[in-house]
């Protein structure tokens, strides 16, 4: 399966984190914080102006630029 960022899924995709990529300790800190590590299944419930993804029974928001440092793969059902 092809790897995308996060910010490239639209609504209602799924997908697993695979990893996180070109980060400071700053923003790696955060994203393994907010629960975005890698084997995680995410869900997209917005995409603009903010992208809010969803992780179990959680609401995470997410600017471009954080969400481009998180690479999935999608799932397809």
């Amino acid at each position: 399966m092809a790897e995308l960022r996060l910010s490239e899924l639209h609504i209602n995709s799924e997908a697993i984190i695979t990893q996180l990529k070109q980060h400071t300790p700053y923003n790696l800190a955060k994203l393994l914080g907010l629960g975005l590590v890698p084997g995680a299944l995410v869900k997209v419930h917005q995409v603009h102006p903010q992208i809010i993804v969803s992780i179990e029974q959680t609401l995470i928001g997410l600017d471009q630029a954080m969400a481009d440092l998180v690479h999935v793969c999608q799932v397809k059902y």
